[in-house]
């Protein structure tokens, strides 16, 4: 049966996890005397009641030998081995390459599909292949869209800011803002009141 070590002062409860540690640690510690055992932590163990310690040890060398002495529990249903990847994972990346780079094409038979590379893709049950390729094609159909888009919207505000940059009043962009950026770096801003820093330089004017 398994003994409960009884609740003792909080001297004991924090020398309680030291001395289960130090059981599992400390080589020949089972054949200590309580002097030598107190010596190993004299600033925790030494705090503990006497016959407190004593009485706990005691029953902690008992109810470690008698989880020793247990027979080992039977091991419960083993665990099903994962599985591997489907068929159709397998295929999806291959497909999408191939859809990508041409060489599979939106308006090729199934048949025709499955056919370059029929050692992969004719694993797949075909209900399955055939709902998979239609979303396949749509998605990446969908995301093709969105890039041009995106990037005809990037194109154009690009244009935008270069036509906009070359305007004689167009700040932004401009060479009076970069030499007033390198100015002010120099501290130049500091020595000159702005109307002789604006005679300084014939792009401020």
């Amino acid at each position: 049966p398994k003994i409960t070590m009884p609740r003792g002062s909080p001297e004991w409860q924090r020398a309680k996890t030291l001395l289960e540690q130090d059981y599992l640690a400390v080589e020949g510690i089972q054949e200590m005397t309580l002097d030598e055992l107190i010596a190993l932590r004299p600033e925790i163990y030494g705090k503990v009641k006497l016959n407190n310690l004593c009485n706990n040890w005691k029953a902690m060398k008992e109810r470690t030998k008698a989880d020793k002495d247990k027979p080992p529990q039977r091991q419960g249903r083993k665990k099903k081995k994962a599985s591997g990847p489907t068929t159709w994972e397998i295929a999806k990346a291959l497909l999408q390459e191939d859809y990508l780079s041409g060489k599979a094409t939106a308006d090729m038979a199934p048949d025709e599909v499955i056919a370059l590379r029929k050692t992969i893709y004719g694993k797949v049950p075909r209900s399955n292949f055939l709902t998979n390729w239609r979303s396949l094609k749509k998605r990446i159909d969908e995301e093709e869209v969105i890039l041009k888009r995106d990037r005809e919207s990037w194109e154009h505000d690009t244009a935008l800011y270069t036509l906009a940059k070359d305007l004689p009043w167009e700040w932004h962009g401009s060479d009076a803002e970069r030499l007033l950026k390198r100015d002010v770096a120099k501290g130049r801003h500091e020595r000159y009141r702005p109307a002789v820093l604006y005679l300084k330089r014939k792009a401020y004017q």
